[in-house]
């Protein structure tokens, strides 16, 4: 809510901004999109003094720019938009996916003077003499900058010296950020809190540099290296402020004498969240050893050690657990008995997310009725879960704090979800996708019962038929986004009954009428199909028709097309 999206695809139009002045009148982010500024550089000028007008009617605090093709000079940018945007509370600035010339987001960053954050993602072609301009930005808090094969250790440096009151910094991608930038006292001055390291030339040697250096260190993400736990010991001495740790593609190994240490060092009880995705080495030493009663969150993804046992001593030694992410394979296992026994001990748990490879059935939930769950999310699997009606009473037990949940291809059914929407009234997110029993008597009950309802997923509920319209429009007041991919008994040309909702997202495909809608293509004289607030669509056909008011459209495409 409260996001207003520009996407200009013709600068030419920009005259039309004079039509903004009806909506600028609240909202949170703006979305800046500008498409082939090379052709249009001078017309472009123009209609940025009318951006800039419209900016200062607004109280938006961050700006994300998207898809910038083409390089133009940062005159363009003149004082009438630099004023404009000075006058902006603007915090935040994104810069999303590649672009051929960025020399002009310098003058853009400078002329927002409070602002805390800025993240670069996809900045393949940042030279050294562009960040120079940044040292104006004295208020920044947080740089993230991802996937830039430019910026090297010196680079990084500048940027630690141009920002006085850094805090954090994420070099994700960055290949060129080796051992050495730790050498730098500049570690030991910056009271630095938070740095990622994911997919750089950093290895052990940097990381005890920089444990060494950096006693304020509160979060640390390590990707793609070989460590010792040794290692992450002295790391955990010298950084005690240490809450959140991230292991990416990381091989542990138990080489070392760990006798003196361990006497020195006091427990790992400061390790508050931990992720370990794709991480290798011996069960024993390895995820054992992180396994502590301080852990409050907990991400394993993709691991070698991921059996019976290991999930047996995750309820043992991590019983305050408030948010799990599992993803395993327990297919093999022949009984429900470890995941019962884990959610018996952690029952604190009020976030769980288990992958598709999970083995989940009603005697599970029945372990986890004394938790307080606020998310639960099941990825949806390669078969149908059993999970029917009986589990809804276990839900329900949840229903003064649930508020996401997703259930995707399991047995419910009509009684079922009448049930669980009466008790969790409080859902702002549900996800029914591929329960196939389902119809539209489900979401007059969703409807009628979950007047906080934002995000509604029906994909392949292939009994639900264009009658739900009647009933979000009548109940679902807040509803935003609804997928409806392979409903075979939704019809495209009858998505014109959704005028009046709050809807913004519709994604539909797979529709009985794509056929017809190719000739109607043609028919540009012929009445839209939809329209008001639904500015995005999603559909099979080659062809779809879309009103001209449209922002937004994705096609779905076969590998040849």
């Amino acid at each position: 809510d409260d996001v207003l999206v520009l996407i200009f695809l013709r600068v030419e139009r920009l005259r039309y901004l004079n039509d903004l002045k009806l909506c600028c009148k609240r909202f949170k982010a703006l979305y800046w999109k500008v498409v082939n500024l090379l052709e249009y550089p001078f017309k472009l000028s123009a209609g940025i003094n009318e951006i800039a007008e419209r900016l200062i009617l607004a109280d938006g605090k961050s700006i994300a720019i998207n898809h910038v093709n083409g390089e133009f000079d940062s005159s363009n940018l003149d004082a009438d938009l630099q004023r404009g945007l000075s006058k902006l509370p603007i915090e935040k600035i994104a810069v999303n996916n590649r672009s051929n010339g960025m020399s002009w987001i310098a003058p853009l960053i400078n002329s927002c003077k409070g602002v805390k954050e800025i993240s670069i993602n996809d900045a393949m072609l940042f030279f050294p003499w562009k960040f120079q301009p940044l040292s104006e930005c004295h208020s920044l808090e947080t740089l993230r900058l991802k996937n830039s094969s430019f910026i090297t250790n010196e680079i990084a440096l500048q940027l630690l010296n141009s920002f006085p009151h850094l805090s954090s910094l994420d070099l994700e991608e960055c290949a060129q950020i080796s051992d050495q930038l730790f050498h730098s006292n500049i570690f030991t001055e910056r009271p630095l809190r938070h740095l990622g390291l994911v997919g750089t030339d950093v290895t052990e040697e940097g990381i005890l540099t920089l444990a060494g250096k950096s006693p304020n260190l509160e979060a640390l993400n390590i990707g793609s290296c070989g460590l010792r736990l040794q290692t992450v010991e002295f790391l955990c001495l010298y950084c005690p402020k240490i809450r959140s740790l991230k292991f990416l593609k990381t091989k542990f190994s138990a080489e070392g004498d760990f006798t003196v240490l361990k006497h020195s060092t006091p427990p790992l009880k400061c390790f508050e969240s931990l992720s370990l995705n794709g991480v290798r080495g011996d069960y024993d030493r390895v995820y054992g050893y992180f396994l502590t009663k301080s852990l409050t969150s907990l991400e394993v993804l993709n691991c070698s050690f991921t059996g019976l046992k290991q999930l047996n001593d995750l309820g043992i030694n991590c019983p305050h657990l408030r948010s799990l992410n599992l993803d395993w394979n327990m297919h093999s296992w022949p009984c429900d008995y470890p995941l019962r026994t884990l959610f018996s001990r952690c029952t604190r748990l009020n976030s769980i997310t288990l992958s598709k490879k999970t083995h989940f059935s009603d005697s599970i939930l029945r372990a986890m009725s004394s938790s307080e769950i606020s998310v639960f999310i099941l990825q949806e699997p390669r078969y149908e879960r059993s999970i029917s009606d009986v589990s809804i009473e276990i839900i329900g037990e949840w229903g003064k704090t649930l508020r996401h949940l997703e259930l995707p291809q399991t047995m419910l059914t009509d009684a079922g979800v009448q049930t669980l929407v009466s008790k969790c009234s409080g859902l702002s997110t549900l996800n029914l996708s591929n329960c196939r029993q389902i119809t539209d008597a489900s979401i007059q009950s969703v409807a009628h019962h979950l007047p906080h309802l934002t995000k509604l997923y029906l994909r392949g509920c292939c009994q639900v038929t264009d009658a739900i319209h009647t009933f979000i429009y009548q109940g679902c007041r807040l509803l935003n986004f609804i997928d409806l991919r392979e409903c075979q008994c939704i019809h495209f040309s009858k998505l014109n009954q959704w005028e009046g909702t709050h809807l913004k997202d519709i994604h539909v495909t797979n529709l009985e009428d794509d056929r017809r809608l190719v000739s109607m293509q043609v028919k540009r004289s012929e009445a839209p199909i939809y329209w008001g607030t639904v500015s995005v669509l999603l559909s099979s056909s080659q062809f779809p028709r879309l009103d001209t008011r449209c922002q937004k459209m994705v096609c779905d495409c076969s590998s040849s097309s």
